[in-house]
């Protein structure tokens, strides 16, 4: 019978399994800028975090102050084919050492590189043309603006 870490560990593991299989898929059947899939894939790591922290008592840690490094004229979709699929790469790449840090029970290393990882999701996302739209000006809010 499994205990209770066991069956959080094998929870992290498919989440950091299903992650890493949206990102081959991606590459693979040639989606690179599918953000709806992408979203999934940062979703699944978000996930592997929290049951990590709830598994290893992250929650009790101190954590760092993490900034992304986003230029200001950034956007995803415009990049080339081969530096999405580097990006996916580092992505993979990550998840992978996670994998292996969660198999050895070092559990702060993995920790590091699934928010790597996520990061790197994060990025993706952050493109400006998904920026919300707003609603026009109604009559009584232009003459508000106007005084």
């Amino acid at each position: 019978m499994s205990t209770k870490k066991e069956t959080g560990i094998s929870h992290v593991r498919e989440r950091i399994t299903r992650s890493q299989d949206r990102i081959i898929h991606l590459v693979n059947a040639d989606r690179l800028r599918d953000l709806d899939e992408i979203w999934e894939a940062y979703y699944d790591v978000e996930e592997a975090i929290l049951l990590s922290k709830i598994i290893f008592g992250g929650f009790d840690k101190p954590g760092k102050t993490r900034k992304l490094n986003v230029p200001t004229n950034f956007d995803f979709l415009k990049l080339s084919e081969s530096e999405i699929r580097a990006k996916f790469e580092s992505v993979g790449k990550c998840l992978s050492v996670a994998e292996g840090k969660l198999a050895q029970g070092s559990e702060d290393d993995m920790i590091e590189f699934l928010r790597r990882a996520r990061d790197e999701l994060k990025v993706m996302l952050l493109s400006p043309n998904r920026t919300s739209k707003k609603a026009p000006a109604t009559r009584r809010t232009r003459r508000r603006i106007r005084t």
